[in-house]
């Protein structure tokens, strides 16, 4: 997995530990995913839980 890379690389003490850059991409994914959701309204069928 390239996240496993980058810690070898940069060294988990010099910002490159797994779980951050894991964490980074979630971000990125999430953001991803409400913009496109927003723009396409794809969630509109969707109810929210009581």
């Amino acid at each position: 997995m390239m996240v496993l890379r980058i810690e070898r690389w940069l060294g988990a003490d010099r910002g490159g530990s797994a779980e951050r850059w894991l964490s980074h991409q979630l971000a990125y994914d999430l953001w991803q995913a409400r913009l496109t959701a927003k723009r396409g309204k794809v969630l509109h069928d969707i109810r929210a839980a009581v």
